[in-house]
């Protein structure tokens, strides 16, 4: 296989795409900030998981949870707010304990590579930050590598 150049997003992607991607990666950013800020008691019970529009919305494993956070919401409405350029009015929550299940992976491709092919995606995923995207990326690129095998 012959060594590719590092390719931008913008580069590739046509231009409503990327700025849909761009704001799908600032909400995330805005999402880990808030789940980071969580103390540790509330972070095992709350999870951010989306925004819409000025608002952001959790989920709680428990009623009573949700209504703990609620006395926080205005401390976390005043931190993000002086953090992000975006100006949120309000946090809603529901409850839904399915958030707060362990899911089980099914045929990790990264798993199935050799130790020079994963080095390989070890590198090419070491400056991202967000665990979660970071395993995502690591399963895309160790696809790929696996089909290019073929």
């Amino acid at each position: 296989m012959k060594k590719k150049d590092f390719l931008v997003l913008k580069d590739i992607l046509p231009r409503d795409i990327c700025q849909k991607v761009e704001k799908k990666m600032r909400e995330k950013e805005i999402l880990n900030y808030f789940s980071d800020n969580l103390e540790n008691t509330l972070k095992q019970h709350v999870k951010p998981i989306y925004i819409r529009g000025t608002q952001i919305f959790v989920v709680v494993d428990n009623p009573i949870w949700g209504q703990e956070f609620m006395l926080y919401k205005d401390l976390f409405l005043k931190r993000i707010n002086t953090r992000f350029k975006e100006k949120f009015s309000n946090i809603g929550y529901r409850f839904d304990p399915r958030y707060f299940t362990k899911e089980v992976k099914q045929g990790d491709p990264y798993k199935e590579l050799n130790e020079e092919e994963k080095i390989k995606v070890d590198h090419d995923t070491d400056r991202i930050e967000d665990n979660d995207l970071k395993d995502k990326l690591k399963s895309i690129l160790s696809l790929i590598i696996k089909e290019e095998k073929k």
